[in-house]
């Protein structure tokens, strides 16, 4: 055995640098690794394992809780973890069947239920709905809150030995970098469903969501003009980008559908998967800034037939996994 006593000037990958040092929140005390992060807008916060960046202990479970408190006027609060060097995060997995020799993030329940995980919640209690559950490691993507709370779970299973996997080219552990980010407070939500009328307002820009997305879960737009109307929207753009390697059974899960009438119960007009062509009108973003562009017509957009259409778009991986974008009018 040997060892090495560091002055903490020098232990940069823990604290930082002098001139930048890193915020590790307020430690509770009374436990093991338990860790309050606040106002992260004011400065980046680092979530780290125990013991960062050396081995962490066995059969532990610790909580860190994030929250922004003060929000601008008209906005609200989100979260947004990442890390963006994958060398930075290895949670120790057992291995499985499937598993390829290059290193990468498992996720949900490829983690093995009696091994070692990290989990995120959307909120403030292990109550709130599951985000991300990830281990082994790599690069990890954004990972965006739907309000001013995150919670973070690391549990370490007691039947492994406290040993660093080989080879020596990844620390133990993992260090997430958090931030605070604000958007509109009319922004769609944590229950992923937002109304739009015309009695509100008749004409608009819609975005998709601004949060990360549990899997199995639909988005809805829904549109609701009066009697003597029918919703005619454009897409400027829609992107689909795989984050995550993950193992896929079915070639549409991730799927746009535009439909005539209310969700659920509406008449599909069109549905978008992986590899299909859908109608877009790339000169609409003109018509934010120049009233005399020249309008998309009914080929290059979608119309309903009477008074309401809805939007819903179905996250079956999650959009950790699969990341969508898009803007429509």
């Amino acid at each position: 055995m040997t060892y090495q006593f560091l002055r903490r000037e020098d232990a940069v990958v823990r604290y930082g640098r002098q001139a930048h040092p890193k915020y590790l929140g307020l430690r509770d005390k009374t436990t093991v690794c338990n860790a309050f992060f606040s106002n992260c807008d004011q400065q980046p916060c680092y979530v780290q394992s125990p013991n960062f960046p050396g081995m962490y202990p066995r059969n532990t479970t610790c909580y860190y809780h994030l929250r922004q408190a003060k929000t601008p006027a008209g906005t609200k609060a989100i979260m947004v973890l990442s890390q963006k060097d994958g060398r930075l995060v290895h949670i120790k997995s057992q291995a499985q069947p499937h598993d390829t020799a290059e290193r990468h993030l498992k996720l949900y329940g490829d983690c093995y239920y009696v091994g070692d995980y990290v989990r995120v919640y959307d909120g403030n209690s292990t109550t709130s709905p599951v985000l991300i559950t990830f281990c082994r490691g790599d690069i990890v993507p954004e990972i965006v809150s739907s309000g001013p709370d995150v919670l973070i779970e690391f549990t370490t299973s007691a039947f492994d030995k406290p040993v660093h996997e080989m080879p020596w080219t990844h620390l133990a552990g993992f260090e997430l970098k958090a931030e605070t980010r604000f958007i509109p407070q009319d922004a769609i939500g944590e229950d992923c469903r937002v109304v739009i009328r015309s009695s509100d307002n008749s004409s608009g820009w819609v975005e998709g969501a601004s949060h990360s997305v549990p899997p199995n879960t639909t988005c809805v737009w829904q549109f609701l003009g009066s009697p003597d109307q029918v919703v005619w929207i454009t897409f400027v753009y829609y992107t689909r980008t795989t984050q995550l390697a993950k193992l896929q059974g079915k070639l549409c899960t991730t799927q746009l559908t535009i439909a005539d009438g209310v969700w659920p119960n509406g008449t599909t007009i069109d549905t978008h998967c992986r590899g299909s062509e859908m109608r877009t009108c790339h000169r609409a973003r003109r018509l934010r800034e120049d009233t005399l562009a020249r309008p998309c017509d009914r080929n290059e957009s979608y119309v309903s037939s009477g008074k309401s259409l809805s939007v819903s778009q179905f996250y079956g991986d999650g959009s950790i996994v699969t990341k969508v974008s898009f803007l429509f009018r």
